[in-house]
């Protein structure tokens, strides 16, 4: 390898002593060349040799520059859902007002009178006789309206009375005494019509 590189060297250095020292030098100190060719002009190395540049012509083409065009964006219109009509029927708030019924009283058996014997009671259209004795006969009598009751009994009362009611249906009550019965006379506003009935404790009279 060594030697074959220096003889590769040597080649080189032979090559280069052949050539011409100055490449430009007149052609009249080298060999003639052939009859059959032109001698070479000699270059005039005191003129500096300036490329020749042509004058480019350019012939520029009108050319629309064409601008970008912008998209625009839309936004995509939505269609209105269509309104959905319920057939329920709407149910209207009710507006609770917390109002304290009045609880109607009912009217209760009023005292009117007693003695050991019986006892009457009055309300409204009804009268409530408490007694154990018998009933022997009961009328009514229309001029003056009057509801007569008898009552067969050994009592003896040695006076009328005469008691005055607030009732809307009797005005007054009288209590007569008779040699085997006593009488009690209810004195009515009108001429009303009477139920008469045995209960557990006496009798109960409506009147309407």
């Amino acid at each position: 390898m060594k030697v074959f590189i220096f003889f590769s060297l040597i080649s080189l250095l032979i090559s280069f002593s052949e050539c011409r020292e100055n490449p430009f030098a007149p052609v009249q100190n080298y060999a003639p060349l052939p009859v059959t060719s032109k001698p070479l002009p000699s270059p005039d190395l005191s003129k500096e040799i300036a490329p020749v540049i042509e004058k480019a012509k350019c012939t520029a083409v009108e050319t629309e520059i064409k601008k970008p065009v912008q998209k625009v964006w839309k936004t995509p219109q939505v269609k209105p859902s269509p309104k959905i009509v319920s057939t329920i029927p709407k149910i209207k708030k009710r507006h609770h007002t917390h109002k304290v019924k009045k609880r109607k009283h009912k009217p209760k058996f009023k005292l009117v009178y007693r003695n050991n014997d019986f006892k009457v009671y009055t309300k409204t259209n009804y009268i409530r006789i408490v007694t154990n004795d018998p009933l022997n006969e009961d009328m009514l009598i229309h001029r003056p309206p009057r509801l007569v009751l008898d009552f067969g009994n050994d009592c003896v009362i040695y006076e009328t009375i005469h008691k005055s009611l607030r009732n809307p249906y009797v005005k007054t009550l009288k209590i007569g005494t008779h040699e085997t019965f006593y009488r009690l006379t209810f004195v009515l506003k009108k001429n009303y019509r009477y139920n008469l009935k045995k209960t557990s404790y006496g009798y109960l009279i409506k009147l309407f």
